[in-house]
């Protein structure tokens, strides 16, 4: 994802200068920078999910249902396929005896089936857990996984971090789902995609990143680029 095709709509309630950023900085268009650098780290993260689902060679199918899953699986069993983006709405985990709390429904990044086994999926672009939102997502993984488990579909919860060398090194607030941990490499190769191809494919947006932020920096202070 570059910096410089991010647009940020301005309105009353997000003014840069009630951010934190101006708060840093002081400067109305060094903190308005740093916004679009922070909304480009998270949107690569949807970028990486878009990227891996075109690289994927297995049938593909999207906007499937829980029913629709389920049959695909119980009727042509030795059928591979992968799906972006999965739902589960409540009632039918509570239906299955699965209690949800706080939630009308969930959902994960992606479904692998292949080799009679369902690869649940949540990417993660860095290579840590402490956030919230990471224990949700730590959540809705166990909750489907515990949904297929209840209807005898084997299945293999996998929360990756896309840029972890190790799992060790990693951090998650929550010891209890560490089990499912699986870096970029090691996804890669259950999706029979290319790890190195994607990161080359996004080694070049870095490269146009950087050439932009240098000159912007220069242009609001006035400075003379360093070649």
């Amino acid at each position: 994802m570059k910096i410089r095709n991010v647009k940020i709509k301005k309105t009353k309630k997000n003014d840069i200068k009630k951010s934190g950023y101006y708060a840093v900085l002081g400067n109305e268009e060094l903190a308005e920078l740093l916004r679009k650098g922070q909304s480009t780290t998270i949107r690569n993260g949807n970028e990486l999910e878009d990227i891996i689902g075109s690289q994927v060679k297995f049938n593909k199918v999207s906007s499937i249902s829980f029913e629709e899953l389920l049959n695909m699986i119980m009727t042509n069993p030795t059928q591979n396929f992968y799906t972006s983006k999965f739902s589960l709405k409540k009632e039918i985990l509570t239906n299955n005896g699965i209690e949800l709390k706080g939630k009308k429904s969930i959902s994960v990044d992606g479904l692998l089936y292949r080799d009679y086994i369902l690869y649940i999926i949540e990417y993660k672009d860095g290579d840590n857990l402490d956030t919230k939102k990471s224990q949700s997502e730590v959540e809705s993984l166990s909750k489907i996984s515990e949904l297929f488990t209840s209807l005898g579909i084997e299945n293999s919860p996998k929360l990756v971090l896309w840029r972890c060398d190790d799992i060790k090194n990693s951090s998650i607030k929550t010891s209890e789902h560490r089990d499912y941990l699986t870096t970029g490499l090691e996804v890669s190769n259950i999706l029979d995609i290319s790890f190195d191809e994607i990161q080359e494919i996004r080694n070049k947006d870095q490269e146009d990143n950087v050439v932009y932020f240098t000159e912007q920096v220069c242009k609001i202070l006035n400075l003379k680029k360093i070649d």
